[in-house]
């Protein structure tokens, strides 16, 4: 099952692909792993006040690669984004052209270097196809 489903081409027309961004929760002075009362790790929402840019990364199975203009924020502190997909324009493609199910990851860039979420693994896109063309 994928973390995200749209129908072809439907982002940017009914609403956004939004996300908070989170990241596990370190002690600054032992660099262990924070927890919750339950044992689960704690996360914390990702500033990005100071972020240059954020960008969604997908990849098809079929091979197809996106990379998106830069990704607005919506929640700095937060970590909220928010992405219209972008309609075929000209010769390019449509973003969500193409029903596959895409590997996705958002890259944050910063002076001080790019943080990939999430760290480990991908996230999973699913575009289902439609019945109009």
């Amino acid at each position: 099952m994928a973390d995200f489903t749209i129908k072809r081409n439907d982002w940017g027309v009914s609403e956004p692909f939004r996300a908070r961004l989170k990241q596990l929760a370190v002690n600054a002075e032992t660099g262990e792993v924070e927890h919750d009362s339950d044992g689960s790790p704690k996360y914390k929402p990702i500033d990005l006040s100071d972020a240059e840019a954020v960008r969604l990364f997908l990849k098809g199975e079929d091979g197809l690669e996106i990379t998106t203009d830069p990704v607005p924020v919506f929640d700095e502190e937060g970590g909220g984004i928010e992405y219209q997909f972008k309609d075929a324009e000209g010769e390019e493609p449509a973003d969500l052209g193409t029903a596959d199910t895409y590997l996705l990851e958002i890259k944050i860039y910063k002076v001080d270097g790019v943080t990939t979420v999430p760290n480990t693994g991908f996230y999973s896109l699913e575009v289902v196809k439609d019945l109009s063309p």
